[in-house]
Parts: C-alpha cells; sequence; structure tokens
C-alpha cells in the first residue's frame, strides 16, 4: 500500500485519463468513470447533482475508484468530500478550502481541456438537448488507500472495473470479462487488499472513451450478484439489470 504522493501513484494517474468511481447505492455498488484531477493530496471530479453518484454520496461518504494507466492501475479506497454551491451544509468547508478548490478546478481545466472543448462544441450543437446541462457537484477524494496493480489478469477478452459491496464500502478493482459477461477474472492478489465477501452485490463497468467529449461516449454497467474463486480470481456473475449509454442516451433493463 502507499499513498497518493508516492511517485508510483502520481505517475499512473498523471497518464490515467478517466478515474472509475463506485459508490453505495442503495440498488447496489454502482461505478461509471469520470474525467478527475490531483491536487493538495486528493482526487477531485465533478459529476452532475442528478446522477446516482451524487446522490449516494450525499448520505455515505465512502468510496472506492480505480485509475488505469499504461499496463498498471491504481487502486483507491477512501471517503468523498462534497462540495455544492445549493447545499448550505457544504458552503463552511468550502469557505476554509478556496485555494486547494481553486488548485483543483485549474488543474482539472489543464488536464482536461480536449473534454472540456468538446462538451462546449456537444452542447452548441444540440447533441445533448435541448435543456440546459445540471450543476456539477464538487468532490474530493480523502484517500486512505492506494494501492499499485501490475497489468491485467489473464482471464477474459475485455477490460473493466468492477466495484465489490464489503462491510467497509465499495472497493473498486480493474478486471477482465468474458464475452457473455458472466464470467470475469481478477489479479489473484487483488482480494487480498480487502475482505471480499462471497457471494456480494457488485457492478462491472464496460465503457469505451472513443474521443473527448459526453456524445462520444458509451458504456455498460451490469449489477447483480458475484461469487469469488479466491484460488484463480474467477468471478461468476448472476447479473440482474443492466444499465446502457449512448451520449446522454441512458435505457435500464431487468436480466
Amino acid at each position: 500500500m502507499s499513498g497518493i504522493s508516492d511517485p508510483t501513484v502520481r505517475s499512473i494517474l498523471e497518464l490515467g485519463k478517466q478515474v472509475y468511481v463506485a459508490v453505495a447505492a442503495p440498488a447496489g455498488p454502482h461505478v461509471t468513470p469520470e474525467l478527475y484531477s490531483v491536487a493538495d493530496g486528493r482526487l477531485w471530479f465533478w459529476t452532475a447533482h442528478t446522477t446516482v453518484k451524487a446522490k449516494t454520496l450525499a448520505e455515505d461518504q465512502r468510496i472506492g475508484a480505480v485509475v488505469v494507466g499504461r499496463g498498471r492501475s491504481v487502486v483507491l479506497h477512501g471517503r468523498a468530500e462534497r462540495f455544492d454551491p445549493k447545499d448550505l451544509a457544504s458552503l463552511p468547508r468550502a469557505i476554509r478550502q478556496p485555494r486547494a478548490i481553486g488548485r483543483a478546478a485549474v488543474r482539472f481545466g489543464l488536464r482536461n481541456a480536449a473534454d472540456l472543448g468538446a462538451f462546449a462544441t456537444d452542447f452548441v450543437s444540440g447533441r445533448l438537448g435541448r435543456s440546459l446541462p445540471p450543476r456539477r457537484v464538487l468532490f474530493g477524494i480523502h484517500v486512505d488507500e492506494a494501492h499499485v496493480v501490475d497489468g491485467p489478469p489473464s482471464g477474459g477478452a475485455e477490460d473493466a472495473v468492477i466495484a465489490w459491496e464489503t462491510d467497509g464500502g465499495p472497493r473498486a478493482f480493474p478486471c477482465r470479462v468474458e464475452r457473455g459477461e458472466r464470467k470475469l477474472w481478477l489479479r489473484t492478489e487483488l482480494p487480498g487488499i480487502a475482505a471480499l465477501p462471497s457471494p456480494a452485490r457488485v457492478g462491472v463497468v464496460l465503457d469505451d472513451y472513443v474521443a473527448p467529449g459526453p456524445a462520444a461516449k458509451r458504456g455498460t454497467l451490469l449489477r447483480g450478484t458475484a461469487t469469488l474463486d479466491p484460488t484463480d480470481g474467477s468471478v461468476d456473475l448472476v447479473p440482474e439489470r443492466t444499465t446502457a449509454w449512448q451520449g446522454v442516451a441512458t435505457a435500464t433493463r431487468k436480466r
């Protein structure tokens, strides 16, 4: 285990494009990608106040996260501090941390300039619909644990991220998924990072970063029950619901 200031961890965070954020939603672990920045020993991200993520973190600050670099990943666990201009309870915290929030915003703009520019283009062109985008809420992750993971597991055909429900909150790990989405693989050392109950509720996200901007994004979130074989890191998944998105269009169906 290492901290977010560890040079190896920081190098992977600099290379990553998105952070996969896992929260303890009522329907089971919810995990989806977000753009991010790093400042003042925290990882920061913005998300719409209408999302499952924002609503869940308003009540339960426990969070798991994964950032994927080139051949290596960083697995994070901690709690999220919320900064919402319409939430009076968060204003005193924001007033006490103006420099940290300012640095987070500046670094977010610099490292995500292409996506922010594409967001503006998508909005002006009407690809995001006719309504104004919902307001964004800022979250800063206070990291309790940071683990470097070398390489993907040997099984599976597609890269994914799995969020695992535990008593200490959601844990997020890189994984591989077989085509059929019912068999997954973790690296065998990952269950040792945290006590993973089995069977347990999980969420699995497969997404495709096609190009900058929300209109180009697509992905799938599977939620269900998983059983882990710690001897080889294999996971049997029984999907219960699937949420798919293409740009801003989202649809959920039960399995």
